[in-house]
């Protein structure tokens, strides 16, 4: 079983690692320190993704007014139209008519916003309860 590292410290111009058994081990000098093990990964999303959400939030903001849909609405509005840009594209409509976008961005941008009702407490939430008891 591989020890993890708890503490590390730096002694005479070296670093060192005091593993789980107590054993002190060198740290090759060479590699730099960044202690981020509990960080997201955000290299993992694609840039195109975040841009493109931001390109279909731009398009609502032209149309509708900056930050217009965190004056509120339900939560049920905004993941119908999540699920009808999904439907649309499962039916193999991939760009969406009308702003010239694709339909997984405009998707990922309607749960960006509910996903920002949720956190911040905005809207009215009427979706039903998991145990499928209406509110």
């Amino acid at each position: 079983m591989e020890s993890k590292t708890r503490y590390v410290k730096w002694y005479k111009g070296q670093w060192y690692s005091t593993a789980e058994d107590g054993e002190e081990k060198e740290i090759d000098s060479i590699v730099g320190l960044k202690f981020d093990d509990d960080k997201p990964l955000v290299s993992l999303v694609r840039p195109e993704f975040i841009l493109g959400v931001a390109q279909v939030m731009t398009f609502g903001a032209k149309k509708y007014g900056k930050y217009n849909y965190r004056k509120g609405m339900e939560h049920s509005r905004l993941l119908d139209a999540a699920l009808r840009h999904l439907m649309a594209d499962l039916m193999g409509e991939r760009i969406d008519p009308e702003s010239g976008l694709p339909h997984l961005l405009h998707a990922a941008s309607n749960l960006n916003m509910l996903y920002d009702y949720r956190v911040n407490g905005l809207g009215t939430d009427d979706l039903p309860l998991p145990d499928n008891k209406d509110k």
